[in-house]
């Protein structure tokens, strides 16, 4: 299990019982009184506040619209893995500059030299295949994001629960989620990225964790060790 479906786990999941947690000293044995444990183990308590009804929503964690890189579906695709590049991304969202609608996303993998069955084309090859590349991608540089951009995107409405994100991703295998508008489903209002997830896993564990320990108890000292 990868270290994201773990954190996802932990999100959906509330991640920690309400519950405090402790370490006590042992047990002593039947018949034995308290006296008959080692008076040299301490005893360790550590203090919790009841977990906090947290309502996180994705508009809570995304990347606003305004903060996005966006792209034109007219763009050629030179510009745009120069853009990707620079920015140090590896996809963003195609929108319509007049309508202002989301038309799909390119991803870096849409660039990547492919042959008509989708297979990878070996660089490494024989001079045919380097030729076959290099002609791949003379027509990639060549072509606009239109020509190249993926219309099936996944989509999440800036209104849900971002542990039904969280989710989404994880099953999916997805690094990012589209947000749009609860009212019309056309209108891109952000991004949610695994590192926003993880954010709100933080958030969550900041909110439940016990504010603080109150130390270790030396019963020999009768005080509390820090």
């Amino acid at each position: 299990m990868t270290i994201f479906r773990v954190l996802v786990c932990m999100t959906i999941g509330g991640l920690l019982p309400s519950a405090a947690f402790a370490l006590s000293q042992p047990q002593p044995p039947t018949g034995a009184s308290a006296a008959d444990i080692n008076p040299q183990s301490p005893s360790r308590v550590f203090v919790s506040t009841p977990s906090k009804n947290i309502q996180r929503r994705v508009d809570d964690f995304m990347t606003p619209r305004s903060q996005m890189h966006i792209l034109h579906p007219q763009v050629s695709c030179d510009e745009a893995i120069s853009v990707l590049l620079s920015r140090g991304i590896s996809g963003a969202p195609v929108v319509d500059p007049e309508s202002g609608k989301m038309l799909g996303i390119i991803s870096s993998s849409d660039f990547m030299f492919k042959d008509y069955s989708g297979a990878l084309l070996n660089m490494e090859g024989s001079s045919e295949s380097l030729a076959n590349c290099v002609e791949m991608a003379q027509k990639i540089v060549g072509s606009t994001v239109e020509e190249l951009m993926s219309h099936q995107v996944m989509t999440i409405k800036s209104n849900e629960a971002m542990a039904t994100a969280a989710d989404w991703m994880a099953r999916n295998n997805l690094h990012r989620l589209l947000v749009v508008d609860p009212s019309d489903e056309d209108n891109l209002v952000g991004i949610l990225t695994r590192s926003d997830v993880m954010r709100d896993v933080m958030t969550v564990v900041q909110a439940t964790l016990p504010e603080r320990a109150t130390g270790v108890v030396d019963e020999n000292a009768g005080g509390l060790q820090p």
